[in-house]
């Protein structure tokens, strides 16, 4: 096992068009998966460097400035490579694709710092280079929620990264989950047009609610794909990208995800609550959502590319419960 932080090291030279740039502006153009915010935090933090001098958000640069951004320093418990478990769905040098499994946090946080899926791919890749020479830095192309499975990308090489957050970001990838509900919806196809904001009423800072005051505007489609009278598996196609957004809209109406501890009322199922007289052990412990399919505009290829991670056991545990009952 080893001890070390999965943020990669960052370095990059000053060419003559960037004679006199400010640094923060200068690592926004070279960062652009990265805010603004979090740059001058950054830089305010020490943690940018130019030749090795510690710098201001307004210092500007000379042709040939070498400047370094470095991880945010972290005592990170020892990691066992052996703890995380991810599918390989499509690789090739620019990206990579994985299937991730529920419980896996995507990237370290304060509650959750070690054995982490940027773990997983910092020492997957640890070593390995691109064609080019350049060592493979692995940077998530997006985020899922740590009980969701399912479809997660990277990127490999950093000149593809601000191609796929562009397209992350606007309206250039098409995503669809799949999701057990409670009930039964009465159309094959509906949607949700509601506003998603926080939820001002709830102690847990990360929970959201509908906020038709200042909520975000928030979309997405449905369809109702396999109905089993009190439960049913539908498929999800978010328009837009708000945090916890198919969880909250499918709760706003009337068909909560089961085993949501955060938008319906139990946090498991056991086998007696899908199907009466089944017996108590318990078939599901996370919120049945799945990142089942995410399409793309491939950053080197620039053709449309899809990829799909077929559902997680204790998902097809709950399905094959239900389709046991004669409806």
């Amino acid at each position: 096992m080893e001890n070390f932080n999965p943020f990669p090291t960052f370095r990059f030279k000053a060419h003559p068009v960037h004679d006199g740039m400010r640094t923060d502006v200068f690592l926004s153009l070279k960062m652009a998966w990265r805010s603004r915010t979090s740059i001058r935090k950054a830089i305010e933090a020490g943690r940018v460097a130019i030749e090795g001098r510690p710098v201001k958000p307004s210092t500007r640069l000379r042709t040939g400035d070498k400047v370094t951004v470095s991880p945010d320093p972290r005592d990170l418990p020892d990691f066992d490579p052996s703890s995380v478990k991810v599918e390989v769905v499509y690789e090739d040098d620019a990206i990579a694709v994985f299937n991730k499994p529920p419980g896996i946090v995507v990237h370290p946080t304060g509650t959750h710092l070690n054995n982490t899926f940027m773990h997983v791919m910092v020492h997957r890749y640890a070593g390995m280079n691109l064609p080019g020479g350049e060592k493979v830095l692995p940077c998530l192309a997006h985020r899922i929620d740590r009980n969701t499975s399912g479809v997660l990308m990277i990127s490999k090489d950093p000149r593809f990264r601000p191609f796929l957050q562009k397209q992350f970001h606007g309206k250039g990838v098409s995503k669809e989950y799949r999701a057990i509900v409670h009930g039964s919806p009465a159309e094959d196809f509906f949607e949700a047009d509601l506003p998603i904001g926080f939820d001002r009423d709830s102690v847990i800072s990360i929970k959201r609610a509908i906020r038709r005051d200042t909520g975000l505007p928030s979309k997405t489609l449905f369809e109702t794909i396999e109905r089993f009278g009190r439960f049913a598996l539908v498929a999800a196609k978010p328009v837009t990208g708000r945090t916890h957004q198919i969880r909250v809209h499918l709760a706003a109406l009337g068909h909560p995800i089961i085993a949501d501890d955060m938008y319906s009322e139990s946090k498991s199922l056991s086998c007696g609550d899908l199907v009466p007289g089944s017996g108590d052990e318990v078939v599901i412990s996370r919120h049945a959502l799945h990142a089942f399919r995410l399409e793309i505009t491939h950053p080197v290829t620039l053709a449309r590319a899809a990829f799909t991670a077929p559902m997680p056991k204790d998902m097809e545990d709950v399905l094959a419960l239900l389709r046991t009952v004669v409806i």
